[in-house]
Parts: C-alpha cells; sequence; structure tokens
C-alpha cells in the first residue's frame, strides 16, 4: 500500500472516538541519565489499562505526520513510567485507521487475559520490560533498568497474535482495501494488484462509545480472514 499523509486533526479525531486523551508536552517528555530533558515533539495519546497504559506514537509532528520513510505510528504498553511493551508499528498507509485500532486491541487482549495481566517487578520496585534473546528468539521478563541491573524472569506466554490480513490470499500483494461497509459481520476487500476479493467474518465482542466522524469504527471487534 503506498504512503498516506495524516493530519493533526485526522489522528485527534480518531484518537478522540478511540477514547484516549493526547498527553501535552511535559508529560510526554522525558529526563535522559545526565537530567537533560528529552523533548518528544510528536502527538501522543493516552488510554488507561490495567495497571497501566496504552500509549500510541502517532507520528504526528505539528499539523501534519513524519515524512515518507522517517517514522510509524507506534502503540506501547506502560507501567508506571515504563514502556513495559510494544507492538509492531503502524505503516501510514491508506487503511492506518483499521490498523492502528487492531494494535490496541492486542495490548487490550494481552492486559486482559494475557501475560500483561500482571507485569512483574525487579528488586526495586519497577516494572519489568519484555524482552528478547538474540540466540533463541524468546521473550523473557528484563529489568528496565539493564544493564545496572540484569534480573529476568520467565515469560509463560508468547504474544497472542491477532488473526489480520494484510496480503492478498491470491497474489500475494499488499495493495489491498476494503469495499462498502461491514453488513452482518462480514467485510468484502478487493486487492487492486489482481483484482482478486474475498471477505473478513468480523467476531463482536462488545462496544465503545465514541463521538465524532469515526465513532462508527470504534468496535471491539476482531476480524477472522475467510475465503
Amino acid at each position: 500500500m503506498s504512503y498516506v499523509d495524516i493530519s493533526v486533526a485526522q489522528m485527534q479525531d480518531f484518537m478522540d472516538a478511540l477514547g484516549f486523551r493526547e498527553l501535552s508536552v511535559e508529560e510526554r517528555s522525558s529526563k535522559y541519565p545526565s537530567g537533560a530533558i528529552r523533548v518528544v515533539k510528536e502527538r501522543v495519546f493516552t488510554r488507561p489499562l490495567g495497571e497501566g497504559e496504552i500509549r500510541v506514537y502517532s507520528s504526528v509532528t505539528g499539523q501534519t505526520s513524519r515524512a515518507k520513510g522517517r517514522d510509524a505510528i507506534r502503540v506501547q504498553y506502560w507501567v508506571d513510567g515504563v514502556k513495559v511493551a510494544g507492538t509492531t508499528r503502524v505503516h501510514r498507509v491508506e487503511n492506518w485507521r483499521r490498523n492502528l485500532l487492531n494494535r490496541v486491541y492486542e495490548l487490550e487482549n494481552l492486559v486482559k487475559s494475557g501475560y500483561l495481566s500482571r507485569v512483574p517487578r525487579d528488586s526495586t520496585g519497577t516494572p519489568m520490560v519484555v524482552r528478547k534473546a538474540k540466540r533463541t528468539g524468546k521473550k523473557f521478563w528484563g529489568s528496565s533498568l539493564f544493564p545496572k541491573n540484569n534480573e529476568t524472569r520467565r515469560l509463560d506466554a508468547e504474544f497472542m497474535e491477532i488473526p489480520e490480513l494484510m496480503d492478498c490470499p491470491w497474489c500475494g500483494a499488499d495493495d489491498i482495501q476494503y469495499e462498502g461497509s461491514l453488513e452482518n459481520g462480514t467485510q468484502e476487500v478487493l486487492c487492486n494488484s489482481c483484482g482478486g476479493t474475498w471477505f473478513e467474518i468480523w467476531k463482536f465482542v462488545g462496544y465503545e462509545l465514541g463521538s465524532g466522524e469515526f465513532a462508527a469504527e470504534v468496535w471491539s471487534a476482531t476480524p477472522y480472514p475467510y475465503l
């Protein structure tokens, strides 16, 4: 899919519909170990979840998103000011809203019924973070204060992947788009490369109240591709 520019109004409207609040510059900035302030210029949105919060780093600075190839939208889980885990980055393409919503659902599932439902703390009381072993690729809990603190914990569950169809099942191209609207739990999808079509079956699991232009997209539903 081709890159699309995201305006601050588009991002703010969508985040507002999902119940997120925009952090101020002071709230989203942090300190280096030296004490110097690290200013985060991009707009960051937050929503409480579990014992922490979901943060969405929008890649939007000023009135529009950063240039193509310079950044992507990031969705992360924070506890007590520590980034505990993150999802796959969201590319700024035509379906960015759908893809961002999927990443939010992914973290919600992990916090409500997965291994993020209880984040362990190291001997200093600081939340531990999800790390990946370079040699084996397995995930584990590690101290956020590494290398000063090299404590680790076993992580019993892997990431719960939400089924998400990003490529055409016929030709493998990623230039796909929705056709029409969601009706009776099904959504038609079209491949712009080969012209192939298929349907996604959506499972409804709840709802959230929203407002604004994108309120209709605020579904707590998981897409299941079906040919």
